[in-house]
């Protein structure tokens, strides 16, 4: 079984489209796309589907340290169970419902 998430990233808004084609050299990542500015807190979406749970906030976590990268947060999709959202800030953690 895969594991789902979208990323929402909050970036330094002159690095979007350099951070944009970072994110898409990443393994397990499906997409990444600019959100329509100006009324949205964050820059960019980003799908990504790995094997495990782990994956996805390793994955999480290197696009966190890319410079130009204010915010991470992690949006796990979880079939009919709704959608479990967490800021990767410091350290990641992920639950599940």
């Amino acid at each position: 079984m895969s594991e789902k998430a979208f990323l929402l990233i909050e970036t330094d808004a002159n690095k979007t489209s350099e951070i944009i084609n970072l994110i898409a050299q990443i393994d397990g990542i499906k997409s990444a796309n600019q959100v329509a500015p100006p009324y949205n807190i964050y820059d960019i979406i980003t799908l990504v589907e790995t094997s495990n749970i782990s994956e996805v906030g390793a994955i999480a976590l290197k696009i966190k340290s890319l410079s130009g990268v204010y915010r991470c947060v992690t949006c796990v999709i979880t079939g009919t169970d709704g959608i479990v959202c967490r800021q990767a800030v410091n350290t990641f953690a992920l639950t599940r419902n």
